[in-house]
């Protein structure tokens, strides 16, 4: 059993050498694929803005149309009372 220890111990020594020596092509590769991501990134975002901002526009329309009805709605309801209220007032008393 000690020697199946020794021998991963001795592995990891040399897998040590190897990636320090391959260190800078690691780090220029991790760049590269950082850069790919912000690249990518940035696309989605066009393209999310692209789809979003018709449809926040729409929505937008929509609620305002909404609360014009709401609102008419309410003025009717508040000048109708007053409607009643005056041909009420205005009928002849018998």
């Amino acid at each position: 059993m000690s020697d199946h220890h020794e021998s991963r111990s001795g592995s990891g020594e040399s897998l040590a050498l190897p990636l320090t020596r391959d260190s800078p092509q690691l780090v220029a590769l991790l760049k590269e694929m950082k850069d790919g991501l912000d690249v990518v990134r940035s696309k989605v975002d066009v393209l999310t803005q692209k789809v979003i901002r018709p449809i926040d526009k729409k929505l937008e329309y929509q609620t305002q149309k909404l609360i014009r009805a709401a609102s008419n709605f309410v003025s009717e309801k508040i000048s109708t009372p007053d409607n009643k209220e005056k041909s009420f007032k205005m009928r002849k008393i018998p």
